[in-house]
């Protein structure tokens, strides 16, 4: 019965993850709400659940689901500018994910593991922008990645993050026999 409340919890967060993709406001690379998935996926069920249903939903995604934002989907979303935080996203689980774990589950410990996952996405998305789609490693890549890959979205994600926190506080007990 565990491992079929288990399997159910992936699938449902494989969804959101989706979902989240799809509320999507068109700029490159485009501010979704996968963010806030991520992060509550993270924070509600810990490492190995966020990590399988993520790994799903990229598998999915890579496969041709349309299950990135602006319903895309295939291995060439991978290469292009949102490629960088699709794979980033993995890194941002694993440093939430052990944070939290170090550290317990107060609001603050919570909203700090959520900013060091956001800070290793942006890590990850602008070194992959600027080796990537950039085709470089100077300075000027980097800088010009940095506008593109960060500058935009550090507003809405300050939002996003803060809903997460939000979430998790709110449901958190309601997962903990799962």
């Amino acid at each position: 019965m565990k491992k079929a409340r288990l399997c159910s919890i992936c699938a449902m967060c494989t969804a959101l993850y989706a979902v989240c993709a799809w509320i999507c406001v068109p700029t490159t690379p485009p501010v979704t709400m996968q963010s806030f998935a991520v992060f509550t996926v993270a924070g509600l069920f810990g490492c190995k659940t966020a990590l399988t249903s993520y790994i799903i939903y990229l598998s999915a995604g890579v496969l041709g689901l349309p299950v990135f934002s602006a319903f895309s989907g295939g291995i060439a979303v991978l290469a292009g500018p949102t490629g960088g935080y699709l794979l980033g996203f993995l890194g941002s689980i694993l440093i939430s994910s052990l944070i939290l774990r170090l550290f317990g589950r107060s609001a603050v410990s919570i909203a700090v593991s959520f900013a060091a996952g956001l800070l290793v996405l942006y890590i990850f998305a602008t070194v992959y922008y600027s080796l990537v789609i950039l085709s470089g490693s100077t300075f000027h890549s980097i800088a010009a990645s940095l506008s593109v890959c960060v500058v935009p979205f550090v507003l809405p994600d300050i939002a996003k993050l803060s809903l997460a926190v939000l979430t998790v506080k709110r449901l958190e007990g309601r997962f903990k026999n799962i």
